[in-house]
């Protein structure tokens, strides 16, 4: 299963880490391969995308574990 994060702390859009599209607060799935996508709902996904940031623990972007995390 794939979940969401946000691309910058200008844009409130949610993307999938899977595919890294843009997903809406009501689609179940990934618009692109259709894979699930958790946490669903707004609030949750949000918390999902968010939290890691607030925490310090990663910053914006698809963070994959070849990808490199900014400081």
């Amino acid at each position: 299963m794939s979940t969401v994060f946000l691309c910058s702390p200008t844009n409130s859009q949610m993307f999938t880490t899977c595919c890294e599209v843009a997903i809406c607060d009501d689609e179940k799935v990934c618009p692109r391969c259709k894979r699930a996508i958790t946490p669903e709902g707004r609030n949750e996904r949000w918390r999902a995308a968010f939290d890691p940031i607030k925490a310090g623990r990663r910053w914006y972007g698809n963070h994959r574990p070849n990808d490199r995390i900014k400081p």
